[in-house]
């Protein structure tokens, strides 16, 4: 319950449809664990009643002992029926977006501007996935999500042929059920070589995402 309450609230803040799916499971799990505590009740002619009465969800430190009930901790909902803006460059009317692109080292997604996005919160660059080594971590990911009432098609297309992503193309539905995570990876047998005894840096490698409606 606390881990899909923590999802829908950072979903809501990065403009996801999903956000509404997370706390659908919030509330499930919550009343999951009320059946479990009635389970408990009844197990051996109710020896145990009452043992899991008190109440221990969402707990208040301004309450000494308890509260007097268990409360789902807060969620946040998204309009479905309404996109996201991103952000507007002044060169041209803001258009809006039916997708929502996030990565693994960040709170932020895009297209648009955010507390999270990078330190200006506004104006603010393309994402910047972690860098990848052939001793470190294997891949990297990429959120591929719903956020607004059209079904979404898309396409990563990376910038050279060392660059591994997958899937590489998908369909995300409207009500954020189907959202998709995309990883990316590194074929380092295609890597460019320096030479013996000299490093190779790859910084300029970019996959580029493109959605249709």
């Amino acid at each position: 319950m606390y881990i899909a309450a923590g999802r829908n609230n950072l979903y809501a803040y990065q403009g996801r449809t999903s956000a509404n799916r997370m706390a659908e499971r919030a509330i499930k799990e919550f009343q999951q664990d009320h059946n479990l505590t009635e389970v408990y009740h009844t197990m051996l002619h109710g020896k145990w009643n009452h043992i899991l009465s008190q109440p221990h969800l969402n707990m208040d430190p301004h309450f000494i002992l308890h509260k007097p009930r268990n409360t789902v901790p807060p969620l946040s909902f998204i309009q479905e029926n309404e996109p996201s803006l991103p952000r507007w460059d002044g060169t041209k009317p803001a258009q809006p977006a039916y997708v929502r692109y996030s990565v693994e080292n960040s709170m932020g997604a895009w297209p648009g501007h955010g507390f999270y996005n990078c330190p200006k919160h506004f104006e603010c660059p393309d994402p910047q996935l972690y860098r990848m080594d052939p001793y470190g971590a294997s891949r990297r990911w990429v959120d591929v999500s719903a956020a607004g009432p059209k079904d979404t098609t898309w396409l990563a297309t990376p910038s050279v042929d060392w660059l591994v992503v997958h899937p590489a193309h998908g369909k995300i539905k409207k009500d954020g059920s189907a959202d998709q995570r995309v990883y990316v990876s590194i074929d380092w047998s295609k890597v460019p070589s320096a030479g013996e005894g000299n490093h190779t840096h790859c910084d300029n490698a970019t996959v580029h995402y493109a959605a249709s409606y």
